[in-house]
């Protein structure tokens, strides 16, 4: 069933590229002779690229800090029931459950909060690194004449079922080594932020 799954990618890709060229008037079709084609390891280009670290050790420095927020809060929860297991009169505890009830809801309130920026903020981490590489990967397409880039991941080593299905289903199974602008481009990346810094 997988490999139906991937000869049907394969022969869909074959079809786009022989469609795309008959399709063409006879001008665009001679340009386009001899289609040029790359790969990038898109891991591997956010792994090494220095804003990417930069944004998300800003990320989980904020997160740290959000999360000393709620361990005080909780810490304050902790105290106020222990203070209640002392209490034996039900007038000494009724003010003290109630600011109990308050501080146990603010804290499930904060947690949700803080989880839903979270979310966004790394979402938009990925989104900025993404557009960044794909801004300076489109120019760099347009002077070197490349017209398609696939994405590339790399053979796992792993024994792991789940991974090793994953390496099965890589779109792009062999390639020459000097196909490969994951290298080019992480190096223009870093460039680039380096100067803008």
């Amino acid at each position: 069933m997988k490999w139906n799954h991937l000869w049907a990618g394969a022969a869909m890709v074959a079809g786009a590229v022989f469609v795309a060229g008959t399709m063409m008037q006879p001008a665009q079709a001679q340009q386009f002779q001899g289609i040029r084609i790359a790969v990038i390891d898109v891991n591997q280009v956010f792994k090494d690229y220095e804003h990417y670290k930069a944004l998300t050790e800003d990320l989980k420095g904020q997160i740290q800090n959000k999360d000393h927020e709620l361990r005080t809060i909780q810490q304050e929860i902790r105290a106020m029931e222990s203070q209640l297991v002392q209490l034996k009169g039900a007038g000494d505890r009724e003010g003290i459950e109630r600011q109990l009830h308050e501080k146990t809801f603010e804290f499930k309130k904060l947690g949700q909060k803080y989880q839903q920026e979270m979310v966004l903020r790394e979402a938009s981490v990925y989104s900025t690194c993404y557009k960044e590489m794909t801004d300076l990967l489109t120019r760099y397409c347009d002077e070197h004449g490349i017209h398609i880039v696939l994405r590339l991941r790399e053979e796992s080593e792993s024994e792991n079922p789940q991974m090793v299905l994953q390496t099965i289903q890589r779109q792009v199974v062999h390639h020459h080594k000097n196909l490969d602008l994951t290298g080019v481009i992480t190096q223009g990346l870093n460039a680039q932020y380096a100067q803008a810094r």
